[in-house]
């Protein structure tokens, strides 16, 4: 994997905070995955996308992890794990 300093960047996405506000939950409940494959339409103006990002609609995979700060560097180590092991499963290179 290449080295440096990364960060992580949350998206906008009410659909899975609704979800995870839609009762009173405890700590102990945590950590709270939550994922799903959507449907996505849009219609840009002509000439703004190019390529693959032109569609008018696409599907796309999203997820979120609601955890504590306590689990929060498990939870990113255990995501980071996923993706490695799903690129080696498939002979890809990051």
């Amino acid at each position: 994997w290449p080295t440096g300093e990364y960060g992580l960047n949350p998206m906008n996405c009410p659909g899975h905070c609704v979800l995870f506000m839609s009762e009173q939950r405890s700590y102990k409940a945590l950590p709270m995955r939550i994922a799903d494959f959507s449907p996505l339409h849009r219609n840009e103006t002509s000439g703004s996308l190019g390529g693959l990002t032109r569609l008018r609609r696409f599907t796309q995979d999203d997820a979120h992890i609601f955890c504590t700060k306590d689990q929060m560097e498990e939870e990113v180590a255990s995501c980071l794990k996923m993706v490695k092991d799903v690129y080696s499963t498939l002979d890809l290179v990051p």
